[in-house]
């Protein structure tokens, strides 16, 4: 018995890190090509980095780092940003404080990674307590929101948002089915057929 349980989770442990891997290769696919990492500022200046990386030193705030440099900017001043792991977009949720503190779970709380790029964009909130960005975990505990345009939506689980952002495309809308859940996986394979689709 004892056995068959350390096996269950062995396996359920593989599937998870299995699954996270996948998206953690989509986000790297979804990076921006034009720089290698990258700050956008709410000013739509753009500041260049060979490196840029999230720290999360014990018992202090978390912050970014850049070619080996402590930043100062805040959460409210980063419209996006990219480093070695994704293309990060801010997410403004109302239900979170209307000033965002820059601490440990700041970026998890207030940024995206995308993990699909083109006409229509799929971004993955990570939210779980006590993870970082620099955390390899990418699957349980997340949000994830659509966007096409200047319109971003949170994407609902049937994904009818994501339908009825796909009404100019009529073959795939006419396909689409939304009268069951969807999983996550599926409606980026939609997104990409949408994409690379005139």
């Amino acid at each position: 018995m004892k056995r068959s349980v350390l096996l269950f989770f062995i396996l359920a442990g593989y599937l998870n890190f299995a699954n996270g891997q996948n998206l953690k290769d989509e986000a790297i696919e979804a990076k921006d090509p034009a720089y290698q990492c990258f700050i956008k500022l709410v000013d739509s200046s753009i500041i260049k980095y060979e490196h840029l990386k999230y720290k999360t030193p014990p018992l202090s705030y978390g912050y970014l780092e850049g070619d080996g440099e402590k930043l100062k900017y805040k959460a409210e001043d980063i419209l996006c940003f990219q480093d070695e792991k994704g293309y990060w977009l801010r997410i403004v949720d109302p239900s979170l404080s209307r000033t965002p503190v820059v601490g440990r779970l700041s970026l998890d709380n207030f940024f995206a990674v995308r993990i699909a790029k083109g006409k229509i964009e799929m971004f993955m909130k990570y939210s779980n307590n006590g993870r970082s960005v620099s955390d390899d975990k990418y699957q349980s505990g997340s949000s994830y929101f659509i966007k096409k345009e200047n319109v971003l939506n949170p994407l609902d689980k049937w994904g009818v948002g994501l339908k009825n952002m796909m009404k100019d495309n009529k073959a795939i809308y006419s396909n689409f089915d939304d009268s069951g859940k969807m999983k996550i996986k599926e409606m980026i394979e939609i997104v990409e057929e949408y994409n690379s689709s005139k």
